[in-house]
């Protein structure tokens, strides 16, 4: 009987080989995804404040028993990542995201696994002098504003600095704008309670309506906060960013329009990263004191402002009122062009009643509208005598892309969810126009509103990572057919074009990541 070195093992044996070794391997690739897919959507790690501090108080003066409070958080940080937090932002986690779906960088991570190479550790704790690195705390500057201060120590010929403002070393510095219930008036919060329940209070005192990393290079005493403008904190935030994905690339000059500013970090990083498309930008919102408290405490900056824009009427433009008489008003100017187009650029100018709080704007060149007030002033909104086209003049009143963020406290306006403030962004927008809701739960019932208006085929659902948040996409304004089907979009593409948009623009956040680990299927 013939006897041998080596025999096969059996069918079976190689079928459980094979098994093991693929299910390994997507159990790997899976935990890999997840761990990429986390570290590029950071959050605000609100258990590692170490200091909370409130900054500044405004109260409300036409949300009735709220006021806007300007909190600071300290967020403890390791010595050496201090200043690189600000410098690098959170490029630094992209970059590393995108370094990890490389095949041979995967491979490389399996490998090790395996591997039998030891490695030595230093049992020498003495860090050299020369490495260590100072500590994260605001640049000092002398004072200034105070002249007998400043009389006394010149008195006693004192050149040493004053700090702007304490900072504890070894901090990251956060500000958040948050509407909460007004504690001074016993009649307020008695009609506040009487309509809002316990856990809505609550949430309010919670909710924070925009948050902002601070530039701790700041030398603005005045201010709580210096904005860094490359800095969303909320990640529905950054998933409304997707709204430039469903626009048509031949798209150039944009008008976009905020509805819900709040602490102004969504406008400042539209400006920062896509003032190349925009042509004006149009910021909303009812209470002129969010908008006071985001330029006086939060660094709210008009970056977008150039004499060419200005000339043109585009630019960074204010309104204090509320968001449906604004979208009235847009609506009311795509309807006189459309129903008679030889209008002249002059008999459309809109003319609004300037709002008297120039203590919140930065630029003295810039307006602050009332929407509620449309009489003659001196103000004008609209285009310039140079744009005589009809077309032009049509151009300009309709919005390419609309982001409403309406919020009270932590509570979603019902009037927002109707059909009728539906039916108004449509028909503020462009045909190939876009919105974009940021929900605070999904919400399907306002998603089927959004398919009567708008079409089934034009809306997409996005959730939100980290959050319970759901922001709704929809696409096609006035002049576009509600059951014309669009160019069909899939989650695969729409990852793509998100990773796409990353890419061109250069942002600092890793958009695709936000979606579901299977979109990209």
């Amino acid at each position: 009987m013939p006897s041998y070195f080596f025999r096969f093992p059996s069918r079976q044996v190689c079928v459980l080989a094979v098994l093991g070794c693929g299910t390994t391997a997507a159990a790997y690739e899976t935990w890999d995804v997840m761990r990429t897919r986390s570290n590029a959507v950071p959050v605000f790690d609100s258990a590692a404040v170490v200091r909370t501090e409130e900054s500044a108080r405004y109260r409300c003066e036409r949300l009735h028993g709220f006021d806007v409070v300007v909190r600071s958080y300290y967020v403890a940080t390791d010595g050496k990542s201090g200043n690189s937090t600000y410098l690098e932002g959170d490029a630094s986690t992209t970059t590393a995201a995108s370094s990890t779906n490389s095949l041979s960088t995967r491979f490389r991570r399996l490998a090790n696994l395996f591997s039998n190479s030891t490695y030595r550790v230093s049992d020498d704790s003495t860090i050299p002098e020369s490495a260590n690195e100072t500590a994260s705390v605001r640049l000092v500057v002398r004072d200034a504003r105070d002249a007998a201060v400043l009389a006394k120590r010149s008195a006693k010929n004192d050149t040493s600095l004053i700090a702007a403002g304490h900072w504890p070393p070894h901090t990251s510095k956060y500000a958040a704008l948050v509407l909460e219930p007004r504690a001074g008036n016993a009649k307020d919060n008695h009609d506040l309670s009487s309509s809002r329940s316990l856990l809505r209070q609550l949430a309010d005192g919670a909710t924070h309506q925009s948050l902002v990393r601070c530039n701790p290079r700041s030398s603005l005493l005045d201010m709580a906060c210096e904005a860094d403008s490359a800095y969303l904190g909320a990640p529905y935030l950054r998933v409304l960013l997707s709204g430039f994905l469903l626009l048509p690339s031949t798209l150039s000059l944009l008008n976009i329009a905020v509805l819900g500013v709040g602490g102004g970090s969504l406008p400042m990083f539209l400006q920062q990263y896509f003032a190349s498309r925009l042509y004006q930008c149009d910021l909303v919102d009812i209470e002129p004191m969010c908008l006071k408290a985001a330029v006086e405490q939060l660094g709210l900056k008009e970056s977008l402002d150039t004499v060419a824009l200005r000339r043109a009427g585009g630019g960074v433009h204010y309104y204090v009122g509320d968001a449906v008489q604004y979208l009235r008003q847009h609506v009311h100017h795509n309807e006189t062009v459309k129903s008679n187009p030889s209008v002249t650029a002059s008999s459309l100018v809109s003319r609004w009643q300037e709002v008297d709080i120039k203590a919140s704007i930065v630029n003295a060149s810039t307006p602050v509208f009332d929407v509620a007030n449309t009489r003659n002033s001196g103000a004008v909104t609209g285009p310039s005598s140079g744009f005589s086209s009809p077309t032009s003049i049509k151009r300009q009143h309709q919005l390419d892309l609309l982001f409403v963020d309406l919020f009270v406290g932590s509570e979603l306006d019902s009037a927002v969810t109707s059909v009728d403030f539906l039916q108004l962004c449509r028909g503020a927008l462009s045909p190939y126009g876009v919105a974009a809701f940021n929900l605070p739960a999904a919400d399907k019932a306002f998603v089927q509103r959004c398919g009567v208006v708008f079409g089934d085929h034009n809306v997409f659902r996005i959730p939100v990572p980290a959050s319970s948040n759901e922001v709704v996409l929809v696409r096609g304004g006035a002049g576009s057919r509600v059951d014309m089907v669009g160019p069909e979009l899939s989650h695969r593409h729409l990852y793509r074009r998100a990773q796409e948009l990353t890419a061109h623009y250069r942002l600092p956040y890793d958009l695709a990541s936000h979606y579901p680990v299977w979109w990209r299927l």
